[in-house]
């Protein structure tokens, strides 16, 4: 968590840009997260160290089916998942061409360019 979140922002001989993307998608996510959520809230994310060290909230990974998903937001109360959008064909299959009904997309986010980043979606998944 916090040495990748250290070594996104290095520019030393080691730094490598797609290693570090994530880093960078995360701590740009943060903000906005923090003020949509409340301390000891759950999230969904796809880097799940990132986003806990960066928002102080708890964050559950992100599982590829609907019906694992659907099934931990009610048991953790989860009301955003937040990811990248190279990671939506992998991560959420059935999400590739468009998010069920149940998820609305509230804001997307752009990171630093030139990093290897990729947009963030911040889908509201529950109430």
């Amino acid at each position: 968590g916090r040495q990748a979140h250290a070594a996104a922002h290095a520019r030393g001989p080691g730094w490598t840009p797609g290693a570090m993307s994530c880093a960078l998608e995360s701590e740009t996510a943060a903000p906005w997260l923090k003020a949509h959520t409340r301390p000891g809230e759950a999230l969904f994310a796809t880097e799940v160290y990132h986003y806990a060290l960066l928002t102080e909230r708890n964050a559950v990974n992100i599982p590829p089916r609907d019906a694992d998903l659907l099934r931990l937001r009610d048991r953790y109360a989860i009301r955003y998942l937040a990811i990248a959008e190279r990671d939506i064909p992998i991560r959420l299959p059935a999400w590739r061409d468009a998010p069920p009904v149940w998820a609305t997309l509230d804001t997307t986010l752009t990171p630093p360019a030139g990093h290897g980043t990729s947009p963030i979606r911040i889908y509201r998944v529950g109430e």
